[in-house]
């Protein structure tokens, strides 16, 4: 106490004084801790309902892909038998001929 500089007693921090403030502390980390949960169960949502419908997204996706290849392997499919019946038709005559 000797080394403090001349302060009245009354500037003082008393016990009381402390556990007042720890009380405050408490309080406000109690409103911050409920805060945070709130706002966190409200990301957690919003995310949840994002990939979901991502999800969503991914399946058409997926299905026009597929509806892509079918027709793509269909057209190849009938382009070859295009070029190849010519030519199947062509030897054939040169044979028989």
């Amino acid at each position: 106490m000797e080394s403090l500089p001349a302060v009245h007693w009354h500037d003082l921090a008393t016990k009381d004084d402390i556990k007042g403030t720890h009380k405050a502390i408490d309080a406000l980390e109690g409103r911050l801790r409920t805060e945070m949960n709130t706002g966190f169960t409200s990301i957690r949502t919003e995310a949840a309902a994002e990939f979901k419908m991502l999800r969503a997204e991914n399946k058409e996706f997926q299905g026009q892909m597929a509806l892509q290849f079918a027709r793509q392997t269909r057209t190849m499919v009938f382009t070859m038998l295009d070029l190849s019946l010519p030519t199947w038709g062509a030897i054939l005559a040169v044979a028989l001929g």
